[in-house]
């Protein structure tokens, strides 16, 4: 077998690609964005006045500081419309708390956190600019605690250290500033361990962007032609189409009496079997046309004619003798006296 570019051989289409919609084909890709907000840390007060009962005090009031700025850098990949994985950094800034102790005296507790989280993140799409979101995934979370006293509070351990692994989830709204920019707002909580055993949520209320690197689309489909020549073998040889010519003639004399304007009933039966066919059969076209050529003489002259009678071309026969002067025969018909009435 021999491929070759000859416009006679056997011609083979072949479809290389298919396109695929634009908005399919922008449904993937890799993301970076970052989002600044607020964290709201929760402090477990009850818990802070038992440990300092523990060690000889009563806690008269404490003071909390629950609120710090928090932010994330993030990155990963949009799988679809529906899904996408988002790992990155965060700080949720630091909280604290001021406890008044008797004995006189003050216990300043403080506490940052950071770290690195994993989410899986789930799309809904409202309509081309707005899509819900929500999220879930892990969060491996730096707990630095630090503490000082004053007065009659002395510290032992002033800063502690720890680390783990805690789940996160959370929920948002994204709108779609242009096809690879977006605006989010989101709510998210991570579950943390401080450095001295106490868990907790911290809240994180933040707007941010996020840019999408889209995939080019698929190019559109290219046709192919693959050329075969097969020596040996005939070419496909066109077949013919049948073209069917029917003429269908009528004579005036059929439909009408001679000076008679109604139809006569064979002219009626003849323009309805006519009708007929036309309803039962395919035409491709159809042409109309009418004979107004005059009929051909007759092959001998009328006996009351008093003129020659003109011989077809090339005929032998001789042309009869004119007969004698003699009174003329009219051969006009009488016209009734209607029709002379009105010429007058």
């Amino acid at each position: 077998m021999k491929l070759i570019t000859n416009t006679r051989a056997l011609g083979l289409a072949v479809l290389a690609a298919t396109a695929c919609p634009f908005a399919l084909a922008q449904t993937a890709g890799w993301l970076v964005g970052g989002n600044v907000g607020q964290a709201n840390y929760t402090i477990d007060d009850a818990k802070i006045s038992n440990g300092l009962a523990g060690s000889g005090f009563t806690s008269s009031s404490i003071n909390d500081k629950r609120d710090d700025t928090g932010y994330k850098l993030f990155g990963g990949y949009q799988f679809n419309k529906n899904f996408a994985l988002e790992g990155g950094y965060f700080d949720l800034g630091k909280a604290g708390y001021t406890a008044t102790t008797v004995p006189a005296g003050t216990l300043n507790g403080q506490i940052k956190l950071r770290g690195l989280n994993l989410d899986l993140v789930g799309f809904l799409p409202l309509n081309d600019k707005f899509s819900l979101l929500a999220r879930v995934g892990a969060d491996y979370a730096e707990a630095n605690d630090s503490f000082s006293g004053t007065g009659a509070v002395g510290v032992a351990n002033p800063s502690v250290t720890k680390s783990e692994t805690n789940v996160k989830y959370g929920v948002g709204l994204e709108y779609a500033l242009t096809k690879s920019l977006a605006l989010r707002g989101e709510v998210e909580r991570y579950r943390v361990n401080d450095a001295v055993g106490a868990r907790g949520d911290v809240d994180m209320f933040s707007v941010g962007l996020v840019y999408r690197f889209w995939k080019a689309p698929a190019p559109a489909g290219k046709e192919t032609i693959v050329y075969i020549d097969r020596p040996g073998e005939p070419y496909p040889v066109p077949v013919p189409v049948l073209v069917v010519l029917k003429k269908v003639s009528f004579d005036a004399d059929t439909f009408y009496t001679f000076d008679k304007a109604e139809l006569r009933p064979e002219g009626k039966r003849a323009l309805g079997a006519f009708a007929r066919h036309l309803k039962t059969t395919n035409h491709a076209s159809a042409t109309v046309g009418a004979n107004t050529a005059p009929p051909d003489p007759p092959s001998h002259p009328p006996a009351h004619s008093s003129l020659p009678w003109p011989q077809p071309p090339g005929s032998d026969a001789e042309a009869p003798s004119t007969p004698s002067p003699g009174p003329r025969v009219s051969t006009r018909r009488p016209r009734p006296d209607s029709a002379r009435r009105s010429r007058r």
